[in-house]
């Protein structure tokens, strides 16, 4: 079972564990959870608007192709964070696929979904707004984000 982080207190269901048929047993390899690349996307397309940590936080702004930090050595960026080609290094050179920024379509997506409900203080809201985060903007212990 799966379903969108849309409330600080929601269990991320991203691993795909919440409820299975069959159960899935315990300590046996045979299931793997879909990789963190598949997740980001998977959140991204249910709406998903908390994200579980700062790690996901940066991996999801390498597949978007937006700077997540001032000093990561990016030669261009938007105003909306967005990395064009031409300005990007290191592991977003290959992690992007935008050649466009998706910010702008994110944003209607993630306003359809809403139905009119604010969302510009979540992980996402945020990151759509081009405002940075930061490590301590979550607690790594239950993935929720701190109240500032």
């Amino acid at each position: 079972m799966y379903a969108p982080r849309t409330n600080q207190a929601m269990k991320p269901m991203d691993d795909l564990t919440f409820y299975c048929i069959p159960p899935l047993s315990q300590g046996t390899p045979a299931w793997t959870p879909p990789s963190l690349d598949v997740r980001c996307q998977l959140n991204i397309w249910g709406g998903q608007l908390y994200l579980d940590s700062y790690t996901t936080y940066r991996r999801l702004c390498l597949l978007l192709g937006l700077s997540s930090s001032e000093s990561l050595g990016y030669t261009e960026v938007n105003t909306d964070r967005f990395v064009p080609p031409s300005g990007r290094v290191g592991q977003m050179v290959q992690a992007c696929l935008f050649d466009k920024s998706p910010v702008t379509m994110l944003k209607t997506l993630f306003g359809l979904r809403r139905k009119g409900m604010g969302y510009d203080m979540t992980h996402m809201g945020k990151v759509l707004s081009a405002r940075l985060l930061i490590a301590k903007d979550f607690d790594e212990s239950d993935g929720n984000m701190k109240e500032a």
